[in-house]
C-alpha cells in the first residue's frame, strides 16, 4: 500500500487539518486583499480534505455542526463589511469553529495512543470472529483493531467505537495498524500480510498485550497446558 494511502488510513491528516484550519481562522481577520482571501479559502478546504479523508468516526450531530460552522465561516469571511453586528457574527462563529476544533482533536489525540490494556493474566490468545456481545463475559479481556476507513464507511467507525465502550473492548488506534503493514516489504499486494508483515503485526500484538498475556508454562508430564481463553482479539 502506498505510504499516502497508509497516511490517509491511520487517520493523521486529521491532525494536519486541524492545524492548517486553525491557522486560517487566527489570520483571517487580518486579510484585505482578494487574492489573500482566495488563498486563504483554498487553505481552508485543503484543510477539510485533510479532516474528511483521516474518517474520524464522531456521531453525525458533530460532523453536522462541523459542517454547518465551516460553512458559516467561509461565507461570512468573505464578506468585508465593517458593520459592528456582522463583525460580532463572524468573530463569534469564528471562535465557535476554533473551539469545535480544538475540543475535537483533544478527543480524538486521546485515542491516538496505545491503551494500557489490563484484565485478567492469560498464558492463552485468541483471535476469533463471532458476536462482540457473546465474547465481553467477566473476566475476559476483549482486544479489537480500530477500523481504516473511506469517508462514506465512517458509520463503520461510529459502531465499532459505541460498541467498544458499551461492552469495555479495548481498542488499538488505527496508526498502529497502518504501521505494522506499512512499508514495501510488508504486505503481499498492498493488504495481505507478508512474512514480515506477519511478524511485525505479531510485535504489535505482543506489545500491545504484554500486561495480560503471559507464557504457557509446561505441566509435570511435559504438555502444555492451554487455560480457557481470557484474551480474545
Amino acid at each position: 500500500m502506498s505510504p499516502v494511502a497508509l497516511y490517509f488510513a491511520s487517520g493523521e491528516s486529521f491532525y494536519a487539518g486541524v492545524a492548517i484550519l486553525m491557522f486560517a481562522i487566527v489570520v483571517s481577520p487580518f486579510l484585505k486583499r482578494r487574492w489573500m482571501l482566495q488563498l486563504r479559502s483554498l487553505v481552508a478546504w485543503l484543510a477539510l480534505a485533510l479532516i474528511v479523508m483521516a474518517c474520524p468516526p464522531f456521531a453525525w450531530v458533530i460532523d453536522a455542526l462541523f459542517l454547518t460552522l465551516f460553512g458559516a465561516w467561509l461565507i461570512l469571511s468573505k464578506k468585508r463589511s465593517t458593520g459592528k453586528t456582522l463583525a460580532g457574527v463572524r468573530g463569534g462563529v469564528g471562535a465557535g469553529l476554533f473551539m469545535l476544533l480544538l475540543v475535537l482533536s483533544l478527543l480524538e489525540f486521546a485515542r491516538r495512543t496505545m491503551p494500557l490494556i489490563t484484565g485478567v493474566p492469560s498464558d492463552h490468545l485468541v483471535v476469533i470472529d463471532a458476536t462482540l456481545s457473546k465474547l465481553a463475559a467477566p473476566g475476559r479481556t476483549v482486544v479489537m483493531f480500530e477500523l481504516p476507513l473511506l469517508p462514506h464507511k465512517i458509520a463503520y467507525g461510529q459502531i465499532q467505537r459505541r460498541l467498544a465502550t458499551k461492552y469495555g473492548v479495548f481498542l488499538i488506534p488505527k496508526r498502529y495498524f497502518a504501521d505494522a503493514i506499512s512499508g514495501a516489504d510488508a504486505t503481499s499486494d498492498g493488504l495481505h500480510l507478508s512474512n514480515l508483515g506477519a511478524r511485525r503485526m505479531a510485535s504489535l500484538v505482543e506489545n500491545a498485550l504484554s500486561h495480560v498475556l503471559g507464557v504457557a508454562r509446561p505441566t509435570s508430564g511435559g504438555a502444555v497446558r492451554l487455560p480457557n481463553a481470557s484474551v480474545i482479539l
